[in-house]
């Protein structure tokens, strides 16, 4: 079974997020804080939904660590964030992708579709 990792701050963005990947039959491992590199190489998501804006912390940054890392470097990666700038942060951390907010149910099921089928 394939397996969605979503990391996001907001408790209810985060439930939402899960209850839209549950419905494609996906395991989905949800995290309300960032975590570090170790934790995602044992977990093998195979896809990445990340906050940017996380208090203090930048999903971006963790992105661009996934993206560097040999063992974890093809895990597709996509950014969220409410940020006008969101396309262009993920640029510059190597994401696959970026999501708007606030996204749409559709928006959420293209990219599982895309990246996992």
């Amino acid at each position: 079974m394939k397996k969605i990792l979503i990391i996001e701050d907001d408790e209810a963005t985060l439930e939402l997020l899960g209850l839209i990947c549950e419905e494609k039959a996906v395991e989905v491992a949800l995290k309300s804080t960032l975590i570090d590199l170790a934790e995602i190489e044992s977990m093998k998501p195979d896809l990445i939904l990340l906050d940017h804006w996380m208090g203090s912390s930048r999903g971006g940054d963790l992105c661009l660590e996934i993206k560097q890392n040999q063992a974890t470097q093809d895990i597709p990666v996509i950014l969220i964030s409410a940020l006008n700038e969101i396309g262009q942060i993920a640029l510059d951390n190597c994401a696959d992708g970026c999501i708007m907010k606030p996204f749409n149910v559709e928006e959420i099921q293209e990219v599982i579709e895309t990246y996992i089928g």
